[in-house]
């Protein structure tokens, strides 16, 4: 395919290994195929209470409580992985656009897109 724009939108909270190695194996740059990550960020506006909260993990369906300091370390823990999916998909000039949970999503993505040199 040529002349394409992906656009993926996800949680991104699967491991990337091997994506970015797939990703250089569409020929980007040859084809001129653009690709737009959109990671929907459940952290990035979420500040803890002083209170223990409980959290369900979709997979595996079990609710633990987690504590102030382990909902900072999973924030950080997430803000670290976006950053290693954004690193990872630079070389590719791929874009990536975190859209925190709690703002208008089409208003963060046209703001992205703008700054990207998108009209």
């Amino acid at each position: 395919f040529r002349d394409t724009m992906i656009v993926v939108i996800s949680d991104f909270a699967h491991r990337w290994n091997q994506e970015p190695a797939l990703l250089r194996g569409l020929g980007m740059r040859e084809h001129n195929v653009k690709l737009i990550l959109c990671a929907i960020d459940e952290w990035e506006e979420f500040s803890a209470s002083s209170y223990a909260m409980a959290l369900r993990d979709p997979r595996s369906g079990l609710s633990r409580g987690y504590c102030r300091e382990e909902l900072r370390e999973l924030k950080l823990k997430m803000s670290a992985h976006f950053a290693a999916i954004e690193e990872s998909v630079r070389p590719l000039s791929a874009f990536f656009i975190r859209i925190p949970i709690l703002t208008d999503p089409l208003a963060v993505v046209k703001q992205s897109l703008r700054r990207l040199g998108f009209k």
